[in-house]
């Protein structure tokens, strides 16, 4: 499924520091990167970087973000500020349940073990094997 309607708020402070610092380094945009992740929640992650030929386009305010097909898969929106001398985010996912693969916090089966290592060779990160914390 490709879904490329990802919602971005920058905080007009954010947006004034994003600003400075894609200029004082020389790039022209600031890259969203999903890193996936087995039996959790995947992260997102911002870069300054270049525009390539395949990224994904928008623009707020002077500020062009770029990602790719598998930020706008997986995040439904993201909420950039920058407070105390840092940036921030907040990410809202697609997947409200944080699951895939049949291994999630959600899951009280114990199939979670063997759909973790399926799916990406890691067991199953809880001693009783269901998913949980408890």
């Amino acid at each position: 499924m490709e879904n490329n309607n990802l919602e971005i708020y920058i905080s007009k402070e954010a947006s004034e520091n994003l600003s400075k610092l894609l200029k004082e380094n020389d790039y022209s945009c600031i890259r969203l990167s999903y890193i996936k992740s087995c039996c959790a929640r995947g992260r997102l992650d911002i870069v300054l970087d270049n525009i390539k030929e395949k990224d994904l386009k928008h623009e707020y305010a002077s500020i062009i973000l770029v990602y790719n097909n598998e930020v706008s898969n997986n995040i439904k929106k993201v909420e950039i500020i920058y407070k105390n001398n840092d940036f921030m985010m907040k990410i809202t996912p697609r997947d409200t349940n944080g699951c895939k693969n049949g291994c999630c916090k959600n899951n009280t089966s114990s199939n979670c073990n063997n759909s973790c290592n399926n799916s990406c060779n890691k067991k199953c990160p809880y001693k009783n094997k269901t998913c949980s914390k408890s």
